[in-house]
């Protein structure tokens, strides 16, 4: 198109290898433009929905909503080495995320309301993990924020071509459509705004989780004996 980065709403990627980059829910939540408001809200109603289906110990329900979340290749962010193809949440990993969540005292006291608290509370949890999530339940919002981008650059689209699971915020379940789709060399694209992306410095993150975030909560669950402390005769201990 000959523009810069910088005359762009979107990431300009390349489409034969992964950006170093995430999206997160928590950036999602406090920004108040159209697109963010909107799947902001599709990102907690999905989230809602599913620790409301483990806390009734529908199990089952809640394990197939969870399996929809699979590795996207669609936006091209993410560390992947070569080609896209994701280092999100595989099958095998999913199950073992699945487990965690769903034997998790934070999700059964209420302590994690929201995606991103996941990363704090819930092990095997990480920055990728979170934005192949977001990613896959936002791809409705995503699929339409492409479109408008596409026809304001004009970018021809191509027709009829299949979607991928969305989320509907109105039926609460996984829905397929069809529909007019960036598709470069075979693939589906999806365009995602720089405003709602951050860089994948992939340490940083986990160290101030690590040694700021959880040393604040253990030392507010001890002072207020919260649920997470285990009251010894002797001494109270984090659990």
């Amino acid at each position: 198109m000959g523009k810069s980065q910088v005359e762009l709403d979107f990431v300009d990627i390349d489409p034969d290898r992964d950006t170093p980059l995430y999206l997160t829910p928590h950036t999602l939540g406090y920004r108040n433009d159209a697109f963010s408001v909107e799947a902001h809200r599709t990102v907690e109603s999905f989230f809602r929905y599913f620790l409301e289906l483990i806390r009734a110990q529908e199990l089952d329900l809640a394990r197939q909503l969870f399996a929809h979340l699979h590795e996207p290749n669609e936006t091209c962010l993410g560390v992947s080495r070569g080609n896209p193809n994701g280092r999100g949440v595989g099958p095998q990993q999913a199950q073992q995320i699945f487990d965690s969540i769903v034997g998790s005292r934070a999700v059964q006291t209420g302590m994690v309301e929201h995606l991103e608290d996941c990363r704090i509370f819930i092990h095997g949890i990480d920055k990728d993990k979170v934005s192949d999530m977001t990613t896959n339940i936002i791809r409705g919002s995503l699929i339409k924020y492409t479109q408008q981008q596409c026809f304001l650059h004009k970018i021809p689209l191509r027709s009829d071509t299949a979607t991928g699971l969305c989320w509907s915020r109105v039926n609460s379940r996984w829905e397929e459509y069809h529909d007019n789709m960036l598709v470069i060399n075979g693939a589906p694209i999806l365009l995602v705004p720089k405003g709602i992306v951050s860089f994948a410095k992939r340490f940083a993150m986990g160290k101030y989780h690590q040694h700021f975030v959880l040393d604040f909560l253990k030392n507010e669950q001890l002072r207020t004996n919260g649920p997470f402390v285990c009251a010894s005769p002797a001494t109270q201990e984090w659990a």
